[in-house]
């Protein structure tokens, strides 16, 4: 298993081996291996790391031997070329300085003795496997002695999730990229798309993953750092600060956050999707240097490539609407379409294009977060209608971002201070609807209570006119209790059939407007609000006492008319046999 220490020397010796290089041979100066001769090549992705055709002298390789080793050991592929007489042979480094042949001994179309001689030693050395590193610099010794020229090309390659795997701590849920130099990390920034940065399955820019902070681990960066919500950039002397692992409960905030924010964006103009999950949060970080002029150097590139993708992903999410078009070659150049009234102006924007206007970015970035804060539609909308009046290229785009934020907000405190006045205003109106409900349903309970007890004494008035009637009139008795039992059971009969389902139905249909209403309010309001005053209990309780009053009239009525009914009919029974 690698250690950080063992790796970052390497890294280090890297970096000083690439800084002091000499100037690549010219063509005429001999060929490397049958061709031109190649300038070092330095290619490093998110899983991959190549230095490629590094010259090196026979002198030179014989003091790099202890840090070869350590390069080997750090899980380097260390690849040595031997130039001479139109050919090229490779060896693999192995460990304690030893090579083994990578690859076919060529056919070499000589014929002086002198160079013959020197073939033959490179085929004896080339047939034994291993070969120590010493014993083929000095058969290289003896044909520059001979007149020769040969030319020693070193590659050094490195497979970094193997690796990764082991420098990440036990228990961190940080999964970290691993970059040996800074300028590597700043031009995948600087070329990659948006969609290549969020697919984590890319392995040559995938950066972030939906499920966890993004945290690149990056050698030539000390102990400084860049440290963000959503992105850690950090150097070997900062790991123990930043491989923590992070809260679930932080990483599900995070994740809502951005995805509120997405879902909100799509919501409000036409898009077409830049980034799948990235908002421009994501690059949003603050330098803490700690080291010297070349290591904040070093941060500072990076941090600029953060800016600029940063503040091309808000003009994206700024745009009335925007087209990203996908490209093989990974190119991040947007269609923003700015809409004044009336036109449709559209403006390709890119990282390039952006460049020149970096003393803006600042004023750009709080023009959107102006725009974006609280995720208020309409606020939103006034920062949109105020840009695409200012924005009519990339120049003014960004020239007049300062300008565009200044009117916009004052034109969203006005109109949303009105929003606010309008928002208590309804809220007051319906409050007080509320309340006059609320007196309706209480009058409407008096007057049920009130009729039931009117009904109920006139019920026993007419009862008792007939009963004063036989005490004072026996022989008229059963008509009149015959008569008055008639006429409460009518009148029994047309409240309960006529009255009662009237005064339920009128009530019926005044708690649908009740609710028609506050639909109404909820237009304005939200839904929340509503919900709430449409759930007043004391509105609740009053309906509840109605009903159950209602109920209990209702059986009453019932009741009442059942009994005069059957007076009635008995009364009438006897009158007409003679009984009475």
């Amino acid at each position: 298993m690698t250690d950080l220490e063992t790796l970052c020397r390497a890294a280090d010796w890297l970096r000083q081996v690439r800084a002091a290089a000499a100037p690549a041979p010219s063509a005429a100066s001999g060929p490397v291996g049958g061709g031109t001769a190649h300038a070092p090549v330095l290619t490093e992705t998110r899983d991959n790391f190549e230095y490629l055709d590094h010259p090196v002298t026979g002198a030179e390789l014989r003091g790099y031997g202890d840090a070869l080793d350590g390069l080997v050991a750090s899980g380097f592929k260390v690849n040595l070329r031997l130039g001479c007489f139109g050919q090229a042979i490779d060896w693999q480094l192995a460990a304690t300085q030893r090579l083994v042949p990578a690859s076919e001994f060529p056919a070499f179309g000589v014929t002086e003795q002198a160079e013959l001689d020197a073939i033959n030693r490179l085929s004896r050395l080339h047939q034994t496997v291993p070969v120590g590193l010493v014993d083929l610099l000095d058969a290289v010794d003896r044909m520059e002695g001979g007149g020769f020229e040969p030319r020693l090309r070193l590659s050094f390659s490195l497979y970094k999730p193997k690796l990764v795997e082991d420098l990440t701590p036990a228990g961190s849920n940080s999964h970290p990229s691993l970059f040996l130099f800074s300028e590597s990390l700043a031009r995948i920034f600087s070329e990659a798309s948006f969609l290549d940065l969020e697919n984590r399955e890319n392995a040559q820019w995938g950066l972030f993953a939906t499920d966890r902070r993004s945290h690149v681990l990056v050698l030539d960066l000390g102990s400084s750092r860049l440290d963000g919500d959503y992105l850690t950039i950090f150097g070997p002397l900062a790991v123990g600060r930043v491989y923590a692992p992070d809260e679930p409960s932080s990483l599900k905030a995070l994740d809502a956050a951005s995805k509120k924010l997405r879902d909100f964006r799509s919501h409000v103009g036409s898009w077409n999707a830049a980034t799948e999950w990235l908002v421009p949060e994501t690059f949003h970080v603050v330098r803490q240097v700690d080291n010297g002029k070349a290591i904040a150097d070093r941060l500072e590139s990076i941090h600029r490539e953060l800016e600029t993708t940063k503040v091309l992903l808000a003009a994206i999410f700024l745009a009335s609407r925007a087209h990203s078009p996908r490209s093989d070659n990974g190119d991040a150049r947007i269609e923003l379409t700015i809409a004044p009234t009336g036109e449709t102006q559209v403006i390709s924007l890119s990282r390039k294009a952006i460049e020149p206007y970096r003393t803006y970015f600042e004023d750009f970035w709080k023009l959107y977060l102006d725009a974006f804060e609280n995720h208020i539609g309409n606020k939103l909308d006034i920062f949109r209608r105020t840009l695409d009046r200012r924005g009519q290229d990339v120049a003014s785009l960004f020239q007049n971002a300062g300008q565009a934020r200044v009117a916009a907000s004052t034109i969203s405190d006005r109109y949303l201070g009105g929003l606010v006045d309008k928002y208590f205003d309804t809220l007051r109106r319906m409050q007080d609807y509320v309340q006059d409900v609320l007196m309706e349903a209480e009058n409407a309970t008096l007057d049920l209570t009130r009729t039931t007890a009117e009904t109920t004494y006139k019920t026993v008035g007419v009862i008792a006119a007939a009963v004063v009637a036989v005490l004072l009139k026996p022989g008229i008795s059963l008509p009149a209790v015959f008569l008055g039992s008639m006429v409460v059971a009518v009148y029994m009969a047309v409240i309960r059939c006529h009255y009662m389902p009237g005064l339920l139905a009128s009530w019926t249909i005044r708690r649908c407007q009740f609710r028609a209403r506050m639909r109404e309010f909820g237009a304005f309001l939200g839904p929340e609000e509503t919900e709430k005053l449409m759930r007043n209990p004391h509105f609740r309780r009053a309906d509840e006492l109605f009903r159950r009053k209602a109920r209990v009239s209702g059986r009453l009525y019932l009741a009442m008319l059942l009994v005069a009914a059957l007076v009635a009919l008995y009364t009438f029974l006897l009158w007409a046999t003679g009984i009475g």
